[in-house]
Order: structure tokens, then sequence, then C-alpha cells
């Protein structure tokens, strides 16, 4: 036994077999790696939201920042710059990447109005794009409900909110009931539907 302790070629074979199983090793990682990478494209720069953004905020640089992701994390629509209009349609979560149908659409919002999204709740009222609605909000349930806005333009309409066009007077007082989901959609009896 002590004559192949003391062989010289043994330590020597040993580093060798050890340097080439590295090698390999190390081979192997990098293959992967670039296998991982293919499989989730190339990397593109998008819209990212740094924090919560409440329905009806107009966006600025200071509310995002781009980011680059592999395309296959990238979903179908998003931004890869930000629009001068930018109004949040809902309310997008930090993080989120930002798509087109998280913004308004300004060609329906009509001058001196602002869009807000409110929540419609579980006895959703049957509201369409282009329906005129009063929004009547509950602050206080000890208390009389009040009008906040009257004729809105109902300019989008999703599963669970509706996106309407308040008056910018009335911005505010739409905007703090929409916060404690405290409105109620009343829809006008003239409403006004396109063509």
């Amino acid at each position: 036994m002590r004559i192949w302790r003391n062989h010289p070629r043994v330590p020597q074979a040993a580093v060798l077999a050890l340097a080439a199983l590295t090698a390999l090793t190390v081979h192997a990682v990098l293959d992967a790696a670039d296998a991982a990478r293919r499989r989730w494209g190339e990397a593109a720069a998008v819209v990212v939201v740094r924090h919560r953004v409440e329905p009806g905020t107009a966006l600025t640089t200071a509310d995002i920042e781009l980011r680059r992701l592999p395309n296959a994390a990238i979903p179908d629509h998003a931004l890869t710059a930000l629009p001068g209009d930018a109004v949040a349609s809902a309310a997008i979560e930090r993080g989120e990447i930002l798509v087109a149908a998280n913004l308004v659409d300004h060609g329906r919002v009509p001058a001196g109005t602002r869009a807000i999204t409110i929540a419609l709740g579980e006895a959703r009222p049957p509201v369409r794009d282009g329906d005129r609605v009063d929004l009547i909000a509950t602050f206080d349930l000890s208390q009389p409900a009040i009008v906040v806005a009257t004729d809105a333009l109902v300019v989008d309409v999703g599963e669970s909110t509706a996106t309407v066009a308040v008056p910018v007077a009335d911005e505010e007082q739409v905007a703090a009931a929409a916060r404690q989901s405290a409105i109620v959609v009343a829809i006008s009896a003239t409403p006004s539907r396109p063509g």
C-alpha cells in the first residue's frame, strides 16, 4: 500500500481527474442555463408599476419603471413606454406589468371629465358602455346617502367594475367613495347610448 501512496503519479492523476470532473460539471451547468434562457426567449423592456395605484390615478414616471423580462413572461399588450395621458382604469398592484387594458381609453372620456373605476358590488346593475348613471355614496350608514355625481358617462364595464367619466369638480368625492367601496350606481332615466 505504501508504494501507491508515495508514488508521484498518484496525486497528479487524482488532480487531473478532479479537474476533468470540475470542467464537465461547469460545462453541464452552463448548458442547462443556456437551455433555460432559450426556453424563456429573449428579454424585452416593459413598464412595471412601482407601487399600488388606485383607479383614476394619473400615472407618471415616478409610478413606473422599465424592467427587462423574458418574452415568455410578458403578457399580450404590455406597454414598453408610459403614454403621456395614462390614467389607471382599475387598481394596479405593485410589480404588475402595465398593459393597455389597465388604462382608460381617453378617446371615450369627454373633455372636462375624469374616468374613475368603481366596484359594482354584488347587486350589479345592468350598466353598459354609453349609459348615463348617477353615483350615490354611503360614507356613513347612520347618515343619508348623498349624490356625488349625476349624469356620469359609463365608458367601460368590467366583470365587477365600471369606469365612469365624472365631471372634474366631482372627481375627489367620487374617488373617496370609490376607495371605500361605498358607491351605488343608479341608471339615469334617459340613458345616452351610442348609435
